[in-house]
């Protein structure tokens, strides 16, 4: 399927990476092939270097998710003193290590003095240590807001991956499209160049047939008026052909973030130097028919519908009634005096703080509703994916059957233009011998001519189709 180009390689290529910015200049005329342009757009062009950064913007959320089960250190100290007496002094500090279980482990110290102390607030007079953790048994068992965060980041960072496809694939389709329309102009443009040279010489050589008196004064007329006509023509091609220059520099970057423009002596493959493209075959139209899951779009949703299952998770979550063990350990009453250091510690079953809280709205209006919400906007991504699905198939078939058509077409317009080739020079040699006129010389050139401006259409369109077929499909353009 892919495309095939003569092997013209890469002096275009270095002249771009190097050119001078604002302009690409170079000392001799020099193919640019699509390959090479490819080349420079995945390097150089602002949208390619953009696309890099999804990438680096999804390993960010990646790790702002990560911190969520970040070890944090608190602490914490107060103090009143007021009319000459020590109300209270406390201080709390410790370490909360939050896991991906839907536990949190919490070491601390606590220390306090004063003369009018919540007795829940009584401690040893050197201090306690303490070592418990919280565990949520009910809302959060199974999925949380922290655990769905990092779920949600992880799709992102492979959405990311698929958007960065996705985004490169259409610039390189639309730098494609642009190419083959810059190449089929300048075959234009070379087409006419022969034929305004061809119909010149045959003019020059009426009018001296004409003054040596061989010749009839309304040959000369017949001959100028081709020779202007196609000249007329070549004026409106040479426009086009500048037009379309402009229009694919559009992607012509340098390493410093300069746009190029293609000058004169910067030249496409010509159509007819591009061989055409081999015939799909079924089994290669099943192969691209097989790659719609992988279409980047399809995926796209895929991931979406990923998401929102993340999120119906916490959402059924939170119809749960909110219960959290709470369980501490904590140290001997003369654990950290200078007597006791080392005769005490922490001991399972003795010297423990435990604790349960427990809340449920009784209603439950937001949790019903932000889950069925959630269920309705899972059932459109689903019809949406079957949408696309259907869309990215017919897309296929369609690509397909006009790459099959345009191909039938640009072999049956080839062989009519070498039909057309042999009248125009057998009606040259029987003019010759005196049997024709400048009359059906011209019409024959005028159909000739037409028709290969008819082929350079034809094969600008087989070209755009197959890297249609390609985009359409999810296949890479460029390696």
């Amino acid at each position: 399927m892919s495309m095939k180009f003569p092997i013209k390689r890469l002096s275009t290529l270095a002249i771009l990476l190097c050119g001078i910015p604002w302009m690409l200049a170079a000392q001799e005329t020099s193919p640019l092939s699509l390959q090479d342009l490819f080349v420079l757009i995945k390097s150089n062009h602002p949208v390619a270097k953009q696309i890099n950064l999804l990438s680096d913007r999804a390993k960010e959320n990646l790790r702002i998710a990560r911190g969520g089960f970040d070890p944090k250190l608190y602490g914490e100290y107060d103090d009143k003193f007021f009319d000459d007496k020590n109300y209270w002094r406390t201080f709390e500090g410790g370490l909360k290590v939050p896991t991906r279980l839907p536990l949190d482990i919490k070491s601390g110290f606590a220390w306090n003095d004063g003369s009018y102390l919540n007795p829940k607030q009584s401690l040893p007079a050197h201090g306690q240590l303490s070592l418990g953790a919280n565990l949520s048994v009910g809302q959060g068992l199974m999925m949380d807001a922290r655990r769905a965060s990092l779920r949600k980041a992880k799709i992102f960072q492979e959405l990311a991956e698929v958007e960065q496809f996705r985004m490169l694939n259409d610039l390189l389709f639309e730098a494609a499209t642009a190419y083959w329309q810059w190449s089929r102009d300048y075959s234009r443009q070379q087409v006419l160049e022969d034929a305004v040279e061809a119909a010149s010489g045959r003019f020059d050589a009426i009018r001296s047939m004409y003054l040596a008196g061989d010749q009839a004064g309304i040959d000369t007329t017949e001959a100028l008026t081709q020779l202007l006509s196609f000249q007329l023509r070549l004026q409106e091609i040479n426009i086009e052909l500048q037009t379309s220059r402009l229009q694919l520099s559009n992607y012509l970057w340098n390493d410093e973030n300069l746009p190029l423009q293609l000058t004169d002596d910067i030249i496409p493959l010509q159509l007819e130097e591009v061989m055409i493209p081999s015939d799909l075959a079924i089994d290669s139209l099943e192969r691209l028919l097989d790659r719609i899951e992988m279409h980047p779009e399809v995926q796209q949703l895929n991931f979406q519908q990923s998401t929102l299952e993340v999120e119906r998770r916490v959402k059924r979550e939170k119809l749960k009634p909110v219960i959290d063990l709470e369980y501490s350990l904590l140290s001997p009453p003369n654990t950290l005096s200078p007597e006791g250091i080392g005769d005490g510690g922490l001991e399972l079953g003795h010297n423990t703080k435990w604790g349960v809280s427990v809340g449920f709205p009784l209603f439950l209006r937001k949790e019903r509703g932000e889950l069925n919400l959630n269920k309705i906007k899972m059932q459109e991504t689903a019809w949406k994916q079957e949408q696309k699905r259907l869309q990215t198939r017919n897309k296929i078939l369609a690509y397909a059957q006009e790459f099959r058509i345009l191909r039938d077409q640009v072999m049956i317009s080839q062989e009519a233009v070498e039909n057309y080739q042999r009248l125009l020079d057998g009606e040259e040699m029987k003019l010759q011998m005196g049997e024709s006129t400048i009359f059906y010389i011209n019409t024959r050139e005028i159909k000739l001519l037409e028709t290969q401006m008819k082929l350079l259409d034809l094969m600008f369109k087989l070209l755009k189709s197959e890297a249609g077929l390609l985009w359409a499909s999810g296949t890479p353009l460029a390696n």
